[in-house]
């Protein structure tokens, strides 16, 4: 069986939900992970802009 893609993912509702809940535990890790290691700042920032605007795509009201 083939892995499926993400938009084939994307196009089941449920998993659209899913993904982005996702996206949010990461991005929250990433905040929290911050609070304890700050000096990591300008390379988790990328990491964090990237998410965010994948986030974005896969729901532009989020």
């Amino acid at each position: 069986m083939p892995t499926p893609t993400l938009q084939e993912l994307l196009d089941e509702p449920e998993m659209k939900s899913e993904i982005i809940r996702s996206i949010e535990t990461v991005m929250l890790i990433i905040v929290l992970f911050l609070k304890y290691e700050p000096e990591q700042l300008e390379t988790l920032t990328n990491t964090y802009e990237t998410l965010y605007t994948l986030k974005q795509s896969i729901n532009p009201k989020s």
